[in-house]
């Protein structure tokens, strides 16, 4: 059985890029929330086959202002991208394409600053 059947692409996500950022990176807000925190999200994908997968990945930066949001976007974004040719929970991850760049869009309730950006991750299971 292919092992992407069980691959959680926002945990690997969270796993690989939460050690470099500041604050809380989850998959969920933290309630209450913090000034500073990263959320990352599975908003979509294809999956291409029994042993492949395109996962679209969209990653929020709340910070405490707009210049430390789009610096952690940014950050977030590269750390992304630096899992290309890595193996992560037993999956490869073969690609990461954007699919929407850095954007600033405050959070619609507390007009806190966040900035948010949408990749496309490109998994396949390697298992025999």
């Amino acid at each position: 059985m292919s092992s992407l059947a069980s691959f959680d692409v926002e945990a690997a996500v969270v796993a690989y890029i939460a050690p470099e950022l500041d604050g809380a990176v989850s998959v969920e807000a933290p309630n209450p929330r913090p000034a500073t925190f990263t959320r990352v999200m599975r908003t979509g994908g294809t999956r291409i086959d029994l042993f492949r997968d395109r996962a679209q990945i969209t990653v929020e930066c709340w910070r405490p202002t707009t210049v430390e949001a789009a610096a952690a976007a940014g950050q977030a974004r590269a750390l992304i991208y630096g899992m290309q040719n890595t193996f992560q929970a037993g999956v490869w991850i073969s690609q990461v394409r954007d699919v929407a760049g850095p954007a600033n869009f405050p959070d619609n309730v507390s007009r806190a600053p966040r900035y948010t950006f949408t990749v496309m991750v490109f998994v396949r299971d390697t298992s025999p």
